[in-house]
């Protein structure tokens, strides 16, 4: 039997795309084929994964006027010829999709030859393709809770690289030179964050911490910096208490979680889901014009339930009250305490399998 898995558009519908998968591989005798975009990021996380994959031409869906519209309709109705040909070929049994827009011609193509459609919603609010695909959907499984009756709340999963750090004994160090200052880690999501990374830099000599950042491929603002040989041969740049990194594998990446005293991130689903099952104390930036304006949703329902704090982007770039705020916080073991324990309630610890049997009912 096979089922298809669609993941694309960035890491946050991969990465989580990927588990699922792995959950299904190792409950089930099925074979899995990804279905990605023919963006060349989601092309080598599936190489570096070591998982098969079909990309799929598809068109961004834009809720602005762009003459970008014209050219990606066309995309996407060669990328619906496209779906519907190779599920005529493959015959799958269910597909699975993690939304975005190059799930919308293959589950438009799946109502039409009957092939059951699950859907996963990681965010607080549901993105404009699982809006529509929700419709013909059989399932719809979410991240978060929603009040609509017929969606099914099963948490956000987390690579099993990811939980391992929790467990391992860490006994490696970054190479600071001060090993007495907490550690920061930055997270931009998998696509970087340039403008967060530009303002952190500017806060950088009055926090009294060490820096991680995670500064995203090609996105590496810090190059001028002074070079030194490090720990990791990711590293790219080396400055008294900064560490960079343009792109880790989940593995590396449940290191520097659990390194972490803090966490600073954007606020996508996937990065809050690895967050939480680590139980770090958090604080989201959301990215501004997030689609349907996921982030800031998602960062709402956080601070609403004391499990991180937030601000805004152009809140913190040279504000002296945040600068003072992480400063107190890294030293407040009282609040830390609070956060960890109230984040810890967003992660689910069977959320993978959980989403893998309900796919594996409709075989």
């Amino acid at each position: 039997m096979k089922i298809f898995i669609i993941g694309g558009g960035s890491g946050g519908h991969i990465m989580p795309a990927i588990t699922i998968g792995e959950k299904i591989e190792n409950i089930s005798k099925n074979k899995i084929l990804y279905i990605c975009s023919r963006n060349k990021l989601d092309q080598e996380i599936f190489i570096n994964n070591n998982k098969k994959f079909y990309p799929l031409y598809t068109g961004k869906l834009r809720r602005y006027f762009s003459w970008k519209n014209f050219l990606d309709l066309g995309f996407f109705l060669y990328g619906f010829i496209q779906s519907f040909i190779l599920l005529l070929k493959q015959k799958p049994k269910v597909i699975f999709s993690k939304g975005g827009y190059v799930s919308l011609p293959m589950g438009l193509a799946a109502k039409i030859l009957k092939i059951p459609l699950v859907l996963h919603e990681s965010d607080q609010v549901m993105g404009l393709a699982n809006r529509l695909l929700a419709k013909i959907a059989q399932k719809v499984l979410t991240g978060f809770p929603f009040e609509n009756k017929k969606f099914h709340y099963v948490g956000n999963p987390v690579k099993k690289e990811i939980l391992q750090a929790k467990i391992k004994n860490i006994d490696k160090d970054l190479g600071f030179e001060d090993k007495n200052k907490k550690i920061i880690l930055i997270l931009g999501g998998s696509q970087g964050a340039e403008n967060l990374n530009k303002i952190i830099w500017k806060s950088f000599f009055k926090i009294k911490a060490n820096f991680v950042v995670l500064c995203g491929k090609g996105k590496n603002i810090f190059k001028k910096l002074p070079r030194k040989n490090l720990h990791f041969s990711e590293q790219d740049s080396f400055h008294r208490n900064l560490k960079v990194f343009e792109f880790v594998n989940s593995e590396k990446m449940g290191f520097l979680l659990q390194k972490a005293d803090l966490v600073i991130s954007r606020a996508g689903a996937g990065t809050i889901a690895d967050v939480a099952a680590l139980e770090k104390p958090l604080i989201l930036i959301p990215l501004k014009n997030s689609a349907c304006d996921h982030q800031r949703k998602n960062a709402q329902k956080l601070a609403s339930q004391k499990a991180a704090l937030y601000w805004e982007e152009d809140e913190i770039a040279q504000n002296e009250k945040f600068i003072k705020m992480v400063n107190n916080l890294l030293q407040d073991a009282e609040k830390i305490k609070i956060l960890t324990k109230n984040i810890a309630q967003f992660y689910h610890k069977n959320a993978a399998e959980n989403i893998a049997k309900e796919i594996l009912k409709l075989i």
